[in-house]
């Protein structure tokens, strides 16, 4: 990176998290689905371009022992503080190097994933170069490069505003004031009219995306004056020229086209023979800014008319739950089953209404498709061909991961849904816990526990307290008063009343911390 931004994400971290986008098991099942075996995601090499603290690699490394993560950035106290953590929970499969990227060399290590996450579209344009020209010179054969970066045309959207900003925070003296007024210009301009029109509406919208951000991003992100957005077709002819190709997008349904008009639906299928101009013209419809791009070698020979059997080598999840109440899997009636994401599918015939619910029961756990088949079968106990079955749940499931209703995955974590005499939860979210930070599950997902008597618990979870501790452990800490209990709408300050209404709620706080996948065997 650049000496200016150097200093910048020095002078302000960068929030690091786990992004559950960029991790080997997804990268893993994008390149599947398109026909390209990857190494295997329990056993593979991975580098992070742009890492920060590592705490993206810090909670792949601990799931996935046997394999090995090096992190790359610029930032010393980033790269110092994600060496404190590992040091901390002595992981010895992570590394991170405080290193310019124009200045890494790979020396013939080969990646099987290598992974630039909020870089590319931040860097001028000699590093965004060399971004790509590691890619080429570090991955594996059948390796898998993830990319994200800003694009066109909903970028123009963010330029416009970004770059009224950055004239209205020229002379601020620090970047708590910067971040401040940066905002402050984004109201009075979406609150200027009584009436709001198109364009104080449009900046409505930014305002809240701005709002939402934490400062430290805010300021990274909107207020870098490197920042530029590029059309995914630039970025693909860059990605050319560097020996790669496109192999999708690392979230899936983002590559299926939204619920359109019969005959822009028309179109895209005209389409599907030219993937490339498809992306561009999804672009074009979804006004996307945003992009999450997975790249392999151009000599790879791929398929990406997806053939539904090949969902029957993959493991299935979803959280997704029937909108009845009283759902009957051996009618034929629809049921509609929905994410609380908001995502859904319907479905009619028993076998598939038996597998969904099968999957939601199971939650988050993921489940290997003949053991689904197998599950759905039992629960309508159906004497059906089994070659039909299997096509029929198959191109369900495909439908399903395209709509973001199930997840599907090469490989499955280690963790527990039920709650052991002495809970033990993961070490890092632990860790992550004791310093205010978002957690990571053993999904690689975000979890955020919002009050203190939850922290509390979590840090409790070492394994070496049973449910009288915990209960006891817990009762001290709220009649400490640092933490508070209500029943009814009245504070409740009496020990005994405490230690009651706390071995009342703790099984279910238990059970549902066991439900986010933090809890180990």
């Amino acid at each position: 990176m650049s000496d200016q931004s150097l200093t910048a994400y020095d002078d302000v971290l960068y929030p690091s998290l786990a992004h559950v986008q960029t991790h080997p098991d997804r990268l893993a099942t994008i390149a599947a689905l398109f026909g390209l075996e990857t190494a295997p995601v329990e056993k593979c090499r991975v580098l992070e371009l742009g890492c920060g603290d590592g705490t993206n690699l810090v909670s792949m490394a601990y799931g996935l022992p046997n394999s090995e993560f090096i992190g790359i950035d610029a930032a010393g106290r980033a790269i110092a503080a994600g060496s404190e953590m590992i040091r901390d929970l002595s992981l010895h499969n992570v590394r991170l190097r405080q290193l310019n990227l124009m200045e890494f060399e790979a020396d013939g290590e080969r990646f099987d994933y290598i992974i630039a996450h909020g870089v590319y579209s931040w860097v001028p344009d000699p590093v965004r170069d060399r971004i790509l020209a590691i890619c080429s010179e570090s991955l594996s054969p059948n390796g898998v490069a993830y990319v994200s970066y800003n694009t066109y045309p909903g970028g123009h959207i963010r330029d416009m505003v970004r770059e009224m900003m950055l004239f209205h925070v020229r002379s601020a003296p620090d970047v708590k004031q910067k971040v401040a007024q940066g905002r402050a210009l984004l109201k009075f301009l979406a609150d200027s009219k009584k009436e709001p029109d198109l364009y104080r509406r449009v900046l409505q919208k930014e305002l809240e995306h701005a709002v939402e951000y934490s400062d430290a991003a805010f300021y990274h992100d909107d207020l870098n004056p490197l920042t530029r957005p590029i059309y995914f077709h630039h970025f693909v002819k860059h990605a050319a020229a560097h020996g790669l190709q496109f192999l999708g997008d690392a979230v899936f349904n983002e590559m299926q086209p939204d619920d359109y008009e019969p005959a822009v639906m028309t179109a895209l299928r005209e389409l599907e023979g030219d993937v490339l101009a498809r992306e561009q013209y999804l672009d074009f419809l979804i006004c996307r800014r945003f992009r999450r791009t997975l790249l392999c070698r151009r000599e790879i020979s791929l398929d990406h008319k997806i053939q539904p059997r090949v969902i029957a080598n993959f493991y299935v999840a979803s959280e997704a739950e029937p909108k009845s109440s009283k759902l009957n899997v051996l009618s034929s009636e629809i049921e509609e089953f929905r994410t609380p994401k908001g995502a859904s599918i319907k479905a009619s015939r028993p076998l598939v209404k038996a597998a969904l619910l099968h999957l939601h029961q199971r939650w988050p756990q993921s489940i290997h498709f003949a053991k689904l088949l197998g599950a759905a079968s039992r629960l309508v106990s159906e004497e059906t061909d089994e070659n039909e079955n299997v096509t029929v749940l198959c191109e369900v499931l495909l439908r399903s991961f395209a709509a973001g209703v199930t997840e599907l995955h090469v490989w499955t974590p280690s963790f527990v849904t039920d709650v052991s005499e002495r809970p033990l939860a993961s070490a890092v979210a632990r860790y992550q816990n004791r310093r205010g930070k978002r957690l990571a599950t053993l999904r690689h997902t975000g979890l955020e526990l919002n009050d203190a008597l939850s922290c509390k618990l979590l840090g409790l979870l070492d394994g070496t307290h049973d449910f009288a501790g915990l209960v006891e452990a817990l009762s001290v800490f709220v009649q400490r008063g640092e933490a508070t209990l209500e029943a009814e709408g009245e504070r409740v300050s009496e020990p005994t009343q405490i230690r009651k209404l706390i071995a009342a709620g703790l099984p279910q706080t238990l059970n549902k911390l066991a439900r986010t996948a933090i809890l180990l065997r």
